[in-house]
């Protein structure tokens, strides 16, 4: 599931999570929320990493809370990492 999250170092991250039993979560597919100058953007959390390659497990330790994006904020998430191109919906006239 798509899942907003806050880390205890003030970073908000946007992932494809699963919770994991060792008392924390995998996160895939991480984006990185940071504020523009007209709203918000996502970037890759660490673009140097192959992180975005693989799950990687987050301690619930590092986390403040975890909640659910909204739907505008899911949409520009999933064109970001979806393995389909897929084009802007238009109303045929």
């Amino acid at each position: 599931m798509i899942k907003l999250i806050r880390l205890t170092s003030g970073e908000e991250i946007i992932a494809e999570v699963t919770e994991a039993a060792a008392g924390g979560y995998h996160i895939e597919d991480v984006s990185i929320i940071l504020p523009t100058e007209t709203g918000i953007g996502l970037a890759d959390l660490m673009p140097y990493s192959k992180m975005n390659e693989q799950k990687t497990f987050i301690k619930e330790s590092s986390i403040l809370f975890v909640t659910e994006p909204v739907d505008g904020l899911a949409e520009q998430y999933k064109s970001i990492h979806s393995k389909i191109l897929t084009p802007p919906r238009k109303i045929i006239t």
